[in-house]
């Protein structure tokens, strides 16, 4: 077990065990666009996190984050569709990982 706190869209903090998720896709962060992102579904919790890590020569010491992000955030930012959305509910380990 591989666990991972993320801000939950409440505001509040969350954990998630990294070896039971499903990455997603990854790409340029939505909100950070300098930064690298990778989002993955929680499928217990039924929820897309986004994990992102600054650009390489960015000030030391800002650290990674890692946010609930929604279905809306995922198709505007990243291209997935209704359909890629309900897959990855219904079958998630069907779903391979995409670039973005």
């Amino acid at each position: 077990m591989m666990l991972c706190a993320y801000i939950k869209m409440s505001g509040e903090m969350g954990q998630v065990d990294l070896d039971a998720v499903i990455d997603v896709i990854k790409g340029p962060s939505g909100n950070k666009p300098m930064w690298s992102a990778l989002v993955f579904y929680e499928a217990e919790a039924s929820i897309f996190i986004e994990t992102r890590d600054r650009p390489a020569g960015f000030a030391h010491g800002t650290p990674s984050e890692t946010v609930e992000v929604d279905e809306v955030y995922l198709q505007t930012h990243f291209g997935l569709t209704n359909r890629d959305i309900a897959e990855i509910r219904r079958f998630p380990e069907r779903w391979r990982l995409r670039n973005a």
